[in-house]
Protein backbone atom coordinates (compact mmCIF):
# COMPACT_ATOMS: atom_id res chain seq x y z
CA UNK A 1 0.00 0.00 0.00
CA UNK A 2 2.74 2.43 1.01
CA UNK A 3 4.85 1.42 -2.00
CA UNK A 4 1.90 1.95 -4.35
CA UNK A 5 1.24 5.42 -2.92
CA UNK A 6 4.94 6.31 -3.16
CA UNK A 7 5.10 5.18 -6.80
CA UNK A 8 2.04 7.30 -7.65
CA UNK A 9 3.69 10.33 -6.07
CA UNK A 10 6.89 9.66 -8.01
CA UNK A 11 4.93 9.26 -11.23
CA UNK A 12 3.18 12.62 -10.72
CA UNK A 13 6.50 14.25 -9.90
CA UNK A 14 8.11 13.01 -13.12
CA UNK A 15 5.05 14.01 -15.17
CA UNK A 16 5.09 17.56 -13.79
CA UNK A 17 8.85 17.90 -14.33
CA UNK A 18 8.52 16.48 -17.84
CA UNK A 19 5.77 18.94 -18.76
CA UNK A 20 7.79 21.81 -17.31
CA UNK A 21 10.83 20.85 -19.38
CA UNK A 22 8.71 20.46 -22.53
CA UNK A 23 7.31 23.96 -22.03
CA UNK A 24 10.88 25.21 -21.71
CA UNK A 25 11.88 23.34 -24.91
CA UNK A 26 14.27 21.22 -22.85
CA UNK A 27 13.44 17.99 -24.65
CA UNK A 28 16.27 15.95 -23.18
CA UNK A 29 15.17 16.84 -19.65
CA UNK A 30 11.56 16.03 -20.55
CA UNK A 31 12.62 12.68 -22.01
CA UNK A 32 14.37 11.71 -18.77
CA UNK A 33 11.30 12.38 -16.63
CA UNK A 34 8.68 10.91 -18.95
CA UNK A 35 10.79 7.77 -19.30
CA UNK A 36 10.82 7.49 -15.49
CA UNK A 37 7.04 8.01 -15.35
CA UNK A 38 6.48 5.33 -18.01
CA UNK A 39 8.62 2.84 -16.10
CA UNK A 40 6.45 3.44 -13.04
CA UNK A 41 3.14 3.16 -14.89
CA UNK A 42 2.46 2.14 -18.50
CA UNK A 43 -0.67 4.28 -18.63
CA UNK A 44 -2.00 5.84 -21.88
CA UNK A 45 -1.09 9.27 -20.50
CA UNK A 46 2.54 8.29 -19.94
CA UNK A 47 2.76 6.56 -23.32
CA UNK A 48 1.52 9.73 -25.00
CA UNK A 49 3.81 12.10 -23.13
CA UNK A 50 6.79 9.86 -23.84
CA UNK A 51 5.81 9.70 -27.52
CA UNK A 52 5.55 13.44 -28.05
CA UNK A 53 8.91 13.89 -26.33
CA UNK A 54 10.45 11.41 -28.78
CA UNK A 55 8.87 13.40 -31.61
CA UNK A 56 10.36 16.61 -30.23
CA UNK A 57 13.74 14.86 -30.29
CA UNK A 58 13.17 13.92 -33.96
CA UNK A 59 12.81 10.25 -33.07
CA UNK A 60 9.53 9.80 -34.92
CA UNK A 61 9.86 6.11 -35.79
CA UNK A 62 10.38 5.26 -32.11
CA UNK A 63 7.46 7.48 -31.12
CA UNK A 64 5.22 5.71 -33.63
CA UNK A 65 5.84 2.38 -31.90
CA UNK A 66 4.48 3.79 -28.64
CA UNK A 67 1.60 5.64 -30.29
CA UNK A 68 0.61 2.46 -32.12
CA UNK A 69 0.30 0.74 -28.74
CA UNK A 70 -2.39 3.31 -27.89
CA UNK A 71 -4.24 3.57 -31.15
CA UNK A 72 -6.36 0.39 -30.92
CA UNK A 73 -8.11 1.57 -27.78
CA UNK A 74 -7.82 5.32 -28.34
CA UNK A 75 -8.23 5.88 -32.08
CA UNK A 76 -11.15 8.25 -31.46
CA UNK A 77 -9.06 10.45 -29.15
CA UNK A 78 -8.09 13.01 -31.72
CA UNK A 79 -4.93 14.25 -30.00
CA UNK A 80 -3.41 10.77 -30.00
CA UNK A 81 -4.54 9.71 -33.46
CA UNK A 82 -3.70 13.00 -35.20
CA UNK A 83 -0.24 12.99 -33.61
CA UNK A 84 0.39 9.53 -35.03
CA UNK A 85 -1.02 10.50 -38.44
CA UNK A 86 1.26 13.52 -38.63
CA UNK A 87 4.25 11.47 -37.51
CA UNK A 88 3.54 8.94 -40.27
CA UNK A 89 3.77 11.79 -42.78
CA UNK A 90 7.09 12.96 -41.36
CA UNK A 91 8.70 9.51 -41.79
CA UNK A 92 7.04 9.06 -45.19
CA UNK A 93 4.86 6.11 -44.23
CA UNK A 94 2.33 7.31 -46.76
CA UNK A 95 -0.02 4.31 -46.73
CA UNK A 96 -0.37 4.24 -42.96
CA UNK A 97 -0.86 8.01 -42.92
CA UNK A 98 -3.53 7.85 -45.60
CA UNK A 99 -5.52 5.11 -43.86
CA UNK A 100 -5.50 6.86 -40.49
CA UNK A 101 -6.18 10.33 -41.91
CA UNK A 102 -9.11 9.07 -43.99
CA UNK A 103 -10.60 7.49 -40.87
CA UNK A 104 -10.14 10.72 -38.89
CA UNK A 105 -11.54 12.83 -41.70
CA UNK A 106 -14.73 10.74 -41.71
CA UNK A 107 -14.94 10.89 -37.92
CA UNK A 108 -14.09 14.59 -37.45
CA UNK A 109 -15.30 16.24 -40.66
CA UNK A 110 -15.11 19.83 -39.39
CA UNK A 111 -11.65 19.63 -37.82
CA UNK A 112 -9.33 22.06 -39.64
CA UNK A 113 -6.14 20.27 -38.66
CA UNK A 114 -7.41 16.92 -39.95
CA UNK A 115 -8.51 18.60 -43.19
CA UNK A 116 -5.02 20.04 -43.55
CA UNK A 117 -3.44 16.61 -43.00
CA UNK A 118 -5.80 15.10 -45.58
CA UNK A 119 -4.89 17.74 -48.15
CA UNK A 120 -1.21 16.98 -47.59
CA UNK A 121 -1.69 13.20 -47.59
CA UNK A 122 -3.73 13.21 -50.82
CA UNK A 123 -1.11 15.14 -52.82
CA UNK A 124 2.24 13.35 -53.46
CA UNK A 125 4.03 16.67 -54.05
CA UNK A 126 2.61 18.34 -50.93
CA UNK A 127 3.38 15.42 -48.65
CA UNK A 128 6.99 15.23 -49.87
CA UNK A 129 7.40 18.97 -49.32
CA UNK A 130 5.87 18.59 -45.86
CA UNK A 131 8.31 15.83 -44.87
CA UNK A 132 11.28 17.72 -46.31
CA UNK A 133 10.29 20.88 -44.41
CA UNK A 134 10.17 18.89 -41.19
CA UNK A 135 13.63 17.48 -41.88
CA UNK A 136 15.00 20.99 -42.38
CA UNK A 137 13.29 22.17 -39.19
CA UNK A 138 14.97 19.47 -37.12
CA UNK A 139 18.29 20.17 -38.82
CA UNK A 140 17.89 23.78 -37.72
CA UNK A 141 17.30 22.66 -34.14
CA UNK A 142 20.47 20.55 -34.27
CA UNK A 143 22.51 23.52 -35.53
CA UNK A 144 21.13 25.70 -32.73
CA UNK A 145 22.30 23.15 -30.17
CA UNK A 146 25.73 23.30 -31.82
CA UNK A 147 25.55 27.13 -31.65
CA UNK A 148 25.92 27.44 -35.42
CA UNK A 149 23.29 30.12 -35.97
CA UNK A 150 24.16 30.78 -39.61
CA UNK A 151 23.60 27.13 -40.55
CA UNK A 152 20.47 27.03 -38.36
CA UNK A 153 19.02 30.02 -40.21
CA UNK A 154 19.75 28.52 -43.63
CA UNK A 155 18.03 25.28 -42.57
CA UNK A 156 14.91 26.99 -41.23
CA UNK A 157 14.64 29.16 -44.35
CA UNK A 158 14.75 25.94 -46.34
CA UNK A 159 11.88 24.60 -44.21
CA UNK A 160 9.86 27.75 -44.95
CA UNK A 161 10.55 27.37 -48.66
CA UNK A 162 8.97 23.91 -48.57
CA UNK A 163 6.12 24.80 -46.18
CA UNK A 164 5.20 28.46 -45.78
CA UNK A 165 2.11 27.75 -43.68
CA UNK A 166 3.82 26.67 -40.45
CA UNK A 167 3.98 29.45 -37.85
CA UNK A 168 6.62 27.57 -35.85
CA UNK A 169 9.11 27.85 -38.70
CA UNK A 170 8.75 31.63 -38.89
CA UNK A 171 8.97 31.98 -35.12
CA UNK A 172 12.16 29.91 -35.06
CA UNK A 173 13.66 31.99 -37.90
CA UNK A 174 13.04 35.17 -35.91
CA UNK A 175 14.45 33.59 -32.75
CA UNK A 176 17.63 32.53 -34.57
CA UNK A 177 18.16 36.07 -35.88
CA UNK A 178 17.64 37.41 -32.35
CA UNK A 179 20.34 35.06 -31.03
CA UNK A 180 22.85 35.56 -33.84
CA UNK A 181 25.58 37.81 -32.44
CA UNK A 182 27.26 38.07 -35.86
CA UNK A 183 24.48 40.33 -37.10
CA UNK A 184 25.56 43.33 -35.03
CA UNK A 185 27.16 45.03 -38.04
CA UNK A 186 23.77 45.13 -39.79
CA UNK A 187 21.65 45.52 -36.69
CA UNK A 188 18.86 47.64 -38.20
CA UNK A 189 18.33 45.41 -41.25
CA UNK A 190 18.54 42.34 -39.05
CA UNK A 191 15.88 43.74 -36.72
CA UNK A 192 13.53 44.44 -39.63
CA UNK A 193 13.99 40.90 -40.91
CA UNK A 194 13.52 39.48 -37.44
CA UNK A 195 10.30 41.45 -36.91
CA UNK A 196 8.97 40.30 -40.28
CA UNK A 197 9.38 36.64 -39.26
CA UNK A 198 7.69 37.16 -35.91
CA UNK A 199 4.87 39.07 -37.61
CA UNK A 200 4.32 36.21 -40.02
CA UNK A 201 4.23 33.74 -37.12
CA UNK A 202 1.51 35.83 -35.43
CA UNK A 203 -0.51 36.06 -38.67
CA UNK A 204 -0.41 32.28 -39.07
CA UNK A 205 -1.11 31.58 -35.37
CA UNK A 206 -3.12 34.56 -34.09
CA UNK A 207 -4.15 32.77 -30.88
CA UNK A 208 -0.57 32.14 -29.77
CA UNK A 209 0.09 34.59 -26.93
CA UNK A 210 3.80 33.73 -26.76
CA UNK A 211 4.28 34.78 -30.37
CA UNK A 212 2.42 38.04 -29.77
CA UNK A 213 4.47 38.91 -26.68
CA UNK A 214 7.74 38.11 -28.44
CA UNK A 215 6.78 40.27 -31.41
CA UNK A 216 5.93 43.19 -29.12
CA UNK A 217 9.22 42.72 -27.28
CA UNK A 218 11.43 42.83 -30.39
CA UNK A 219 9.52 45.83 -31.76
CA UNK A 220 10.03 47.94 -28.65
CA UNK A 221 13.43 46.88 -27.34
Amino acid sequence: MVEHYWNKCLEKYHQKKGIKYLNQANCKGAFHHFEKALLLNTSPENYFYFSITLIALNRHSEANVYLEKLIDNHIDEILISSTLAESYLVVREWEKAEQLINYLNNKFKANKFILKLKTISDDPILREKYATAKESFYQSIDFIEKKDMDAAFIAIKNAIDFDNTNATYYYLAGTILARNKKKKDTAENSKKEMVSYFEKAVILAPQNEKYKKHLQHVKTR
